[in-house]
């Protein structure tokens, strides 16, 4: 149960991770043609996915287990800090300064080596989060291309939805450029010739 519970959390986790994805136009030659009355559009659950991923289950079985470890580790070596510093207690005042430097010492070092340790999960946490974003995305790329697929949506719980795949049929970026380039010249004429107009209007 424990594994399952850490794994729901990391699932969710890597899920919002990919809110923050671009849409990606199709790759390759099998593109459909879009009409005014068939387009073919498709709705992927990550969340689901993420969860039913075995790779990504294996994977993060292999992170839980490297955690257990070092959390094994971490709490051995607080226990023995805390016996020794109880000990320190019951030592001869001229001993005590000596046994208690020594003891900080170990604490500093206890403390780096958490620091070291927790920053190397973050480190594979980050990794695998990219890695499964890759993909999936290149799944979805895959599905949408051999299926013909003008668009395909990432839907999620709340009934939101983000356009995660395109086909370059339907993509008219390179039309609003055109558009825009096409009338910034006039703008920029009209802007220019107002205050040479407005000029002559005062000379008069």
């Amino acid at each position: 149960m424990k594994t399952v519970t850490q794994f729901a959390a990391v699932a969710s986790i890597l899920a919002l991770g990919f809110c923050a994805l671009p849409a990606s136009a199709a790759e390759g030659t099998a593109v459909p043609t879009a009409s005014s009355t068939d387009y073919k559009i498709g709705v992927v659950d990550v969340e689901e996915v993420l969860a039913k991923y075995e790779k990504l289950t294996a994977e993060v079985k292999t992170l839980e287990a490297e955690k257990d470890k070092y959390q094994k580790d971490i709490d051995a070596k607080s226990d023995a800090l805390e016996k020794e510093f109880d000990a320190v207690k019951n030592l001869p005042e001229s001993e005590r300064a000596v046994k208690g430097e020594e003891i900080q010492k170990k604490i500093r070092d206890f403390r780096a080596d958490f620091t070291k340790m927790d920053g190397e999960l973050q480190d594979k946490r980050v990794k695998l989060l990219a890695r499964t974003r890759q993909d999936v995305i290149k799944t979805i790329q895959q599905v949408g291309s051999a299926e013909n697929f003008h668009l395909i949506l990432q839907g999620d719980s709340n009934g939101r939805s983000t356009v995660i795949y395109f086909a370059t049929p339907i993509d008219i970026t390179a039309r609003v450029i055109e558009k825009l380039n096409s009338g910034a010249p006039a703008a920029a004429a009209s802007g220019a010739t107002a205050p040479a107009a407005a000029s002559n209007k005062r000379e008069r």
